[in-house]
């Protein structure tokens, strides 16, 4: 495949470089070069750990490094990495074994769920739920069932970490999951009743149920987003974060290999017009992790959207974006929405939201002035934001 020219790993330094040959598959016939290569040229092991940390490559990367190289890496460093893998070990079954609680607590209650990543992800891709990190619990539940959900969560002791409150249901048409804590457990569960807040139209639940995967990795039997499904969705996710972590590329790197119906794919991605979604992941995986593209799919590489979306998030993933972030990835943002995606957003912002009750509190009874009130309320909010602070 003849790739982007602006996509270059020459900018990037050479502990990422390091870390992705060390990634790449043993059978790869420039891997052990590339690799050893690197090693004698000189790293900066701080750099290095660092990296490894903020991109959550480090349950991989121990397993993938060969006794050649191996002899090359500071003990301290093959350690340090040890203890974090074997951390994260405990982390996974830990989140399992919650995970496990939860499925049954729903589906004794008649609730039928998916999980969207965490330990069901990490056994599909490497066969072993220790191999990838996950800081919570993303479940995805039907619209009708979610507050029955929440509410049964509450009972079992999580708490509520949400948004703020919620009126005239805008919650249902402006987020897409509510977050909930469990003080004492310390775990997170994002509960989800949709998979995109910005996508406009997007699979029913009732769809993704029949096509859902089941996975026995535990002491009940998981069910999970078919492959087909979990790709689009892990691309959205992706770049929706503009691909910060290289664990996001790495999973597709991984999916791209478990056979995935492409046509099926390929239909998704022009029905929900993503086409330069599926590019851009497509191209960065390519480059990262040498991701063979199906053939199906190649066309996607050549939108010219995708490959400056694909050159955009460079500097967010080496963790270097030389202007103000949140500007810079607001730019990015939006212009990683269709036209279609685009006029969709626009339609939820004039739709009124908690910061409009908190702006100015209404008794419930007058909660629909907020939807003439919205534009002012949402102006003045953006004075007081930007009116200098008083000594």
């Amino acid at each position: 495949m003849e790739r982007n020219q602006s996509i270059s790993l020459d900018t990037f330094p050479n502990e990422l470089s390091l870390i992705l040959a060390l990634l790449q598959s043993p059978d790869r016939p420039d891997r052990a070069a590339a690799a050893l290569g690197l090693l004698e040229s000189g790293v900066d092991w701080r750099i290095f750990l660092s990296l490894l940390k903020d991109h959550r490559l480090y349950p991989t990367l121990y397993q993938s490094i060969q006794p050649r190289e191996r002899a090359l890496i500071p003990t301290e460093i093959l350690d340090t990495i040890k203890g974090l893998s074997g951390h994260n070990v405990l982390q996974m079954l830990y989140l399992t074994s919650e995970l496990d609680r939860i499925q049954q607590l729903f589906e004794e209650n008649g609730i039928r769920s998916l999980l969207l990543k965490g330990p069901g992800l990490a056994h599909l891709l490497h066969g072993d739920i220790a191999m990838r990190t996950s800081k919570d619990l993303d479940i995805l539940v039907p619209l009708e069932d979610f507050e029955r959900a929440e509410e049964l969560l509450l009972q079992a002791g999580y708490r509520l970490d949400g948004d703020g409150p919620r009126i005239l249901n805008e919650w249902k048409i402006k987020r897409r999951n509510d977050a909930y804590y469990h003080p004492e457990k310390r775990i997170q569960i994002e509960l989800h009743w949709r998979l995109y807040a910005n996508l406009g139209k997007e699979p029913s639940f009732n769809e993704l149920w029949e096509r859902k995967l089941t996975q026995r990795f535990s002491n009940v039997p998981i069910h999970s987003l078919g492959k087909e499904d979990l790709f689009f969705y892990l691309v959205a996710h992706g770049a929706k974060h503009a691909w910060f972590r290289l664990r996001w590329l790495l999973d597709i790197d991984r999916l791209v290999d478990l056979g995935i119906d492409w046509t099926r794919v390929k239909k998704l991605f022009e029905a929900y017009h993503c086409r330069h979604l599926a590019g851009q992941a497509l191209l960065l995986s390519s480059v990262f992790f040498h991701t063979t593209v199906p053939e199906v799919l190649k066309p996607c590489l050549f939108v010219k959207k995708s490959q400056s979306l694909a050159s955009e998030v460079l500097p967010f993933i080496r963790g270097d974006v030389p202007v103000d972030p949140n500007k810079q990835f607001n730019r990015y943002w939006y212009h990683l929405l269709s036209h279609r995606h685009k006029w969709a957003y626009a339609k939820r912002m004039m739709y009124p939201s908690f910061q409009d009750a908190q702006t100015l509190p209404l008794p419930r009874s007058l909660h629909l002035l907020y939807f003439p009130l919205r534009p002012f309320l949402w102006l003045w909010r953006r004075i007081a934001g930007l009116r200098p602070r008083e000594a």
